[in-house]
């Protein structure tokens, strides 16, 4: 059953900045000449044409701080809109059905008995050209403290098990403070009437994309004290992204919650062809990671989607577990865990698995035991 569409944010209770957002960005793709001088007339067309579908967004601190200058830099690929963005099937992870579906709200994703995860904004300070969500994020939705609260509502009823809730989005590092400051409530409250711990953990590229602007917003790092999220889960792609201003950041978001609730600090990311998969871009990657204070430690290696990856980033299951076979010789330290994400959740492989082949794919299974066949 597919999800119902979010509604347009009305009404003055949650002003989200992006004003501010977009004065700190690039928001048409020929403006990234400036910063890339070898790009081809021909390539920033395709650029502008697939802009009008899919809209482009680069924070300046991106553009000047993290990619090279260099028309062949792989980074690229991640932020120049490209004709293959065309090519990707219709978004599959939150229109499936869930058993465990706690909430009817649009808002609300939930795959497994105890996590579910909380879209609370389409907003994002970049927009990545891989998003398996970009036909969602097209058009800027967020949550309303109204909202919140019916959300809850339903969780108080049908959500007890919970014990784990995911702030996502687009990115929660972008969504109203007082939106998220109305969350920070309801959890405390719905940890009250189930009698049990809930864990609420934040997912965000926000250090990446644009750690300045964040470390400045003071209401933001004021609804984070509310909030006192557990793990800080950071999509991280390749070592180049590991800036001292990302190192900043997250000691920023550390301390901003409190001196007795300090979060553990992962990083998620997904593996891309010519990008990222490599052994030897991976362990520069976790040890930089592992290097910051806090320490960032590797969480999920994501095999790509097979909708809403660009074509050429794919990559065939074999190809991700003999890295990942290559991988797991380093210390454990910096292993993550290698995951392929299917619409009935994720299936967590390991570097020796025997992998069964069938007519249709590969058969795998979900972390609650659902059988899938993966393309």
């Amino acid at each position: 059953m597919a999800c119902p569409e979010m509604r347009t944010q009305t009404g003055p209770a949650s002003v989200d900045d992006t004003a501010p957002r977009e004065r700190n960005a690039l928001i048409r793709p020929e403006q990234l000449a400036g910063y890339v001088p070898g790009l081809s007339p021909r390539r920033l067309e395709e650029a502008r044409v697939v802009a009008e579908r899919f809209p482009f967004r680069i924070p300046l601190f991106y553009a000047q701080r993290i990619l090279t200058g260099d028309p062949e830099d792989p980074l690229l690929a991640l932020v120049l809109p490209s004709g293959s963005e065309l090519e990707d099937g219709d978004e599959l992870w939150d229109s499936t059905a869930s058993p465990y579906r706690a909430s009817d709200s649009p808002f609300w994703v939930q795959k497994y008995e105890f996590q579910g995860l909380l879209r609370v904004t389409t907003a994002c300070s970049g927009l990545c050209r891989f998003c398996y969500l970009k036909r969602k994020n097209a058009e800027p939705r967020v949550m309303t403290i109204r909202d919140v609260d019916e959300l809850f509502d339903d969780l108080e009823i049908r959500g007890r098990k919970l014990r784990e809730i995911i702030l996502s989005g687009g990115d929660p590092l972008c969504a109203p403070p007082d939106v998220l400051e109305a969350i920070a409530r309801r959890v405390e409250r719905l940890r009250a009437v189930s009698s049990c711990s809930i864990h609420l953990n934040i997912h965000t590229r926000e250090p990446v994309w644009d750690p300045e602007r964040m470390v400045r917003r003071s209401s933001l790092l004021g609804a984070l004290a509310l909030l006192k999220p557990k793990i800080f889960v950071i999509n991280v792609i390749h070592p180049r992204e590991v800036t001292p201003e990302f190192e900043r950041a997250c000691a920023v978001l550390n301390e901003a919650c409190g001196p007795t609730s300090r979060p553990l600090f992962l990083c998620q990311h997904p593996l891309f062809r010519g990008v990222n998969d490599s052994v030897t871009v991976l362990e520069d990657l976790y040890g930089r990671l592992l290097s910051c204070s806090p320490p960032v430690l590797p969480y999920y290696l994501v095999h790509p989607f097979y909708n809403g990856t660009l074509p050429q980033h794919r990559l065939s299951i074999e190809d991700s577990q003999r890295l990942y076979r290559e991988l797991a010789r380093r210390p454990g330290c910096m292993l993550p865990k290698l995951v392929v994400p299917t619409p009935w959740g994720k299936c967590i492989i390991g570097p020796h698995e025997d992998l069964r082949r069938t007519a249709s794919g590969i058969e795998l299974f979900t972390k609650d035991g659902v059988r899938v066949f993966v393309p």
